[in-house]
């Protein structure tokens, strides 16, 4: 049976899912991390500032998913490290903006959110210097920007389906 929504119990382990596996990946990410300057530390970083964010989300005393999105897009940001941290805070920053009347969300509202994620990540930078473009920005949202298109252009239920197995809903 495909997810047809998505409670705030559902979102906090899906944000809680997503902190763990990038704790469990860090130092992959970090390998990663070659261009411009191959300093290693983007994955940590992210893992950081994930880690923030989900704390802000498992503090928070509410049951609508846009609000705790506005946790996790503030708690993503107080905790930010590093460039990969601030711009990582961005693209929920446009997530939460997507979301913050939505009590629940829809498959398709979560995917419309990816996207305005990605959107506010590219305005974001626009307005900074190339470099914002060239490292990690480029990567990240570029990265999201790719997995959106592909996740909107399928059926978003059967994905949330094998992901929430996942997750053991």
């Amino acid at each position: 049976m495909a997810v047809q929504e998505i409670t705030a119990a559902e979102f906090t382990a899906m944000i809680r899912m997503a902190s763990h596996r990038l704790s469990q990946n860090a130092e992959f990410v970090n390998s990663l991390n070659v261009f411009p300057v191959p300093d290693g530390d983007t994955g940590t970083n992210m893992n950081l500032t994930f880690q923030s964010g989900y704390k802000a989300v498992n503090e928070a005393q509410t049951t609508h998913v846009g609000e705790l999105a506005q946790h996790l897009a503030k708690g993503l940001l107080m905790g930010a490290r590093g460039n990969s941290g601030v711009i990582t805070s961005q693209i929920f920053r446009g997530f939460a903006k997507s979301v913050a009347a939505k009590a629940t969300l829809s498959p398709q509202d979560l995917a419309q959110a990816l996207a305005d994620g990605v959107t506010t990540v590219y305005h974001y930078c626009g307005a900074r210097s190339e470099k914002c473009f060239g490292n990690n920005a480029g990567s990240l949202a570029g990265s999201q920007r790719s997995w959106c298109g592909g996740f909107r252009r399928t059926r978003v239920g059967f994905h949330l389906r094998r992901f929430s197995g996942s997750l053991g809903w």
